[in-house]
């Protein structure tokens, strides 16, 4: 008989422990790219505010106000989104404003952005604190 054959349980558990380590490391992999499309799609809802307070901002310089809504319509804002990205902009009064940005896709948190501009009562919550700086909570 060979010492093989008289320990089948270290072979069992030499397969057993490589396929933990396979398993383990699928999962860290998963996390990974998980993490990595959360955070390319957060860029893209701050990416699309920082562009919206850019053209808000060009608005105001030449008309002294800041437009009453964006997309298409009078006195709105010619202004396209990302796809996939849901953008609410509300115009608080001639020189302040607020928006928020969420998309599907984003399903970890912080999964929603902000900007505001103006009073600080626009803010859309605690986590964005400066004027003109997009925040995520």
């Amino acid at each position: 008989m060979s010492t093989a054959d008289s320990q089948p349980w270290r072979t069992r558990l030499i397969g057993l422990t490589a396929l933990a380590v396979v398993v383990l490391l699928i999962a860290a992999g998963r996390a990974a790219v998980t993490r990595a499309a959360a955070e390319r799609h957060r860029a893209e809802l701050l990416g699309d505010l920082r562009r919206l307070a850019t053209a808000l901002d060009a608005a105001y310089a030449r008309t002294g106000e800041y437009p009453g809504s964006i997309g298409t319509g009078q006195d709105a804002l010619a202004f396209t989104p990302s796809p996939g990205v849901a953008l609410r902009y509300e115009r608080w009064s001639a020189d302040a404003w607020t928006a928020t940005a969420e998309t599907p896709a984003l399903t970890v948190a912080p999964s929603r952005c902000g900007i505001w501009v103006g009073d600080p009562a626009a803010a859309p919550h605690r986590a964005v604190r400066t004027p003109g700086a997009p925040a995520c909570w």
